[in-house]
């Protein structure tokens, strides 16, 4: 009975031959407790994943909308001829920057909310793509 991956259990299961029926009903049910403690902390982690990205987009958003007033009072400024070229370019300079910032928080919290919602939603896939990447005994199974 070697070490698989949840795959491989599952596959292995399928294939496998008992010699009645409360075996089978055995061996899957431990299997699947088994894929179930495995999985559990994967569908946690995700769902914490997701809630510190649902924490940070909050964050974001008040960041965003405190840059989009700024935007509007130099822009208000300019037009009414209020700021030297030189305090404009400089200060347009540094809306710039921190316009790039926020492009790139943005990617961040995207790329962490779909992840979030991949683990949870597969998260046998989450388990088998760890054991191959890191070579950790996988589960031991009953087949």
């Amino acid at each position: 009975m070697p070490n698989r991956t949840l795959a491989q259990a599952r596959a292995a299961m399928d294939q496998a031959t008992f010699g009645n029926s409360a075996q089978e009903r055995w061996a899957r049910h431990e299997m699947e407790r088994i894929i179930s403690e495995v999985t559990a902390p994967i569908v946690a982690s995700a769902k914490t994943f997701r809630k510190r990205a649902d924490m940070e987009a909050k964050d974001y958003a008040e960041t965003l909308a405190e840059h989009e007033a700024t935007v509007r009072k130099l822009r208000r400024k300019m037009q009414r001829r209020q700021i030297i070229a030189k305090e404009a370019r400089a200060e347009i300079g540094k809306l710039r920057r921190e316009e790039e910032n926020l492009t790139l928080l943005y990617d961040d919290l995207t790329h962490a909310y779909e992840k979030g919602l991949h683990d949870e939603g597969h998260p046998e896939e989450v388990a088998d793509f760890l054991y191959k990447t890191y070579p950790v005994a996988p589960p031991y199974f009953p087949i």
